[in-house]
């Protein structure tokens, strides 16, 4: 993906609101910093939009109560910040703001107030706050533009969340009217990508319909989508706002806000959302949307004209390509041969471990089981609390991984089979004493591109090994004896293959799609006195069932053997 040609220019000593002054040091403290829009910034301040100028300082809760007004001042004195990027809020899904409207406007009104005046009281030269389109009124013509802000009451659902919000601009306004402070604030519209809140009663709509097919995948359940699926929003890629958030830092001298969004054509419903994702995870379930449910404010689309005024070639991430890119990806291999097919794919190269630790928070090892002891004692020296490691070595226990790192490390372990090749793989995985649900969530995320995924004790590990990892070959000897049955019975060799392979996916296919147990799919094909149940019968004589579950025994207990269990 190209960002477009919008250009990040150096700092330039042209007026209070540019980012810096001669001799001056430039730091930039960003709130907020481990949520969503944050870790977004993060990473393209890291990618080379950061500039050896700049000192960038990005916050959380754990850092300081933004509540509190003497802790706010404290975390100001302390940074000393000279522009700052406000991103810290009380912030829900649709049905945590409507069950919560005090609390998300007293809490939020806290913050807002706390950080505008700590960064007037220690001298910072510029702020940028987020606002929301659900500031804007709910009764309203479209499409809605910076303008209209506080032209009526915003939608009943949020209007704690929206009034708090709405308040930065009142704020900005009156720093600017009475004490000539450059605060602005840009109102982006929905927000998706990497380090979301995937929780379902408190995310938002991609990551909240995310966690839900995965869910339905597992259970073999219906996906429920709350509401009718009608409402209309514009989806922005988290990536992409936070190099618009950069550009503004630097280059918006205005005080009245402005609008960062896609076209108002690239607005979706609910529904075509929650088919993109449903199509993107694989899902083949029913799919119903329980109107008992509110739908909020039916639409807020927004034009972005204010902001093509100024960038009008940016490129933004189209709605269903919102992924990691490749340029995103850094690949760690000895030799140049190890690494061409990443770089043909795009991918950033490198010959050092630690390049990629120092560079990547989601690191999968994926080397050979004698090489993987090595590899960690090289990169145990730089591995943080942020990091996230995954081992796809066959046979190395969580235990022995989490003996190679540093005590804290959050550790998983990914057991693939082949046809992940084809996007249709079965994984397994299990996780550390230290890795959570969120990052077990976002692991199974990423790797359901790659087919099916499950979380499951490490005991299990083995097992999966014996049943999918060597299944595959198992299948196989199965579709080639399905197909050399028919050669005997005159039908061509290439023709008898193609047939056979076909079966297998189409049966596989009704299994998943039904959810039916396999002993009920094939009384169904069977008919009294009819084909099936004979060549049934000719397969029990062979020993068919009790050959395949001791090929699974044999397979799982020589996994075991190599793993010294």
């Amino acid at each position: 993906m190209e960002w477009g040609s919008v250009c990040l220019p150096p700092l330039a000593p042209t007026g209070a609101a540019n980012m810096s002054e001669p001799g001056g040091s430039v730091r930039i403290l960003v709130t907020g910093g481990s949520g969503l829009v944050g870790r977004a910034i993060q990473e393209v301040v890291a990618d080379g939009a950061g500039l050896p100028a700049e000192d960038w300082v990005f916050v959380s809760s754990k850092d300081a109560d933004l509540t509190d007004a003497a802790q706010t001042r404290a975390l100001f004195e302390k940074v000393r910040p000279t522009h700052v990027i406000h991103l810290a809020a009380m912030v829900g899904g649709l049905f945590r703001n409507i069950k919560y409207n005090l609390d998300f406007w007293r809490k939020n009104v806290h913050i807002n107030d706390n950080v505008l005046h700590s960064a007037f009281e220690v001298g910072v030269r510029k702020v940028v706050s987020c606002l929301s389109t659900c500031i804007f009124p709910d009764k309203t013509t479209y499409p809605i533009d910076e303008t209209m802000i506080h032209n009526g009451p915003p939608h009943s659902s949020n209007f704690g969340y929206s009034y708090a919000k709405r308040m930065i601009d009142v704020q900005n306004r009156a720093y600017f009217q009475q004490h000539g402070c450059t605060f602005t604030a840009v109102i982006p519209t929905n927000v998706f990508g990497p380090h979301d809140n995937f929780n379902i009663e408190d995310g938002h709509v991609l990551p909240g319909l995310i966690h839900k097919v995965h869910l339905a995948k597992s259970s073999g359940s219906a996906l429920t989508v709350w509401g009718t699926g009608k409402p209309r929003r514009q989806f922005i890629y988290s990536l992409d706002l936070a190099r618009l958030f950069i550009w503004v830092l630097r280059e918006y001298n205005e005080v009245e806000p402005i609008i960062l969004s896609v076209g108002e054509e690239d607005e979706v419903s609910i529904q075509e959302a929650a088919e993109a994702v449903v199509e993107a995870m694989d899902f083949h379930g029913e799919v119903t949307f329980d109107t008992t449910k509110s739908d909020g404010q039916f639409k807020k689309t927004a034009s972005n004209g204010k902001l093509r005024t100024y960038l009008p070639d940016f490129q933004f991430t189209p709605f269903k390509q919102g992924k990691v890119e490749a340029q995103h990806v850094l690949a760690s291999a000895p030799t140049d041969s190890n690494l061409s097919h990443f770089q043909a794919l795009g991918c950033r190269t490198t010959h050092s471990n630690q390049e990629v630790l120092q560079n990547c928070f989601l690191v999968f090892f994926a080397t050979k089981p004698h090489v993987l002891p090595a590899v960690l004692a090289e990169v145990a020296p730089v591995v943080t609390a942020e990091h996230i490691l995954v081992s796809v070595a066959a046979g190395v226990s969580l235990s022995t991984l989490e003996e190679l790192l540093p005590p804290t490390a959050r550790v998983l372990r990914v057991s693939p089979n082949l046809p992940c090749m084809v996007q249709e793989g079965a994984m397994v995985m299990a996780r550390g004493r230290h890795a959570g649900s969120s990052e077990a969530k976002l692991l199974q995320t990423l790797l359901e591109a790659c087919g099916q995924c499950e979380e499951v004790p490490e005991a299990h590990v083995d097992i999966h090994t014996g049943l999918s990892g060597s299944g595959v070959a198992f299948v196989c000897a199965f579709s080639e004896a399905l197909a050399e049955g028919a050669i005997k019975m005159g039908m061509p060799g290439g023709l008898a293959h193609r047939i056979a392979a076909q079966t297998l996916l189409g049966t596989a296919k009704m299994l998943q799609q039904k959810g039916q147990h396999p002993a009920q799919l094939r009384t169904d094909v069977c008919t009294p006195g009819g084909t099936t149940i004979y060549g049934l019968h000719a397969l029990e004589q062979g020993g068919l069932r009790a050959a395949t579950m001791s090929a699974v025994e044999a397979a799982t207990c020589r996994a075991r053997e190599l793993s010294g269990k």
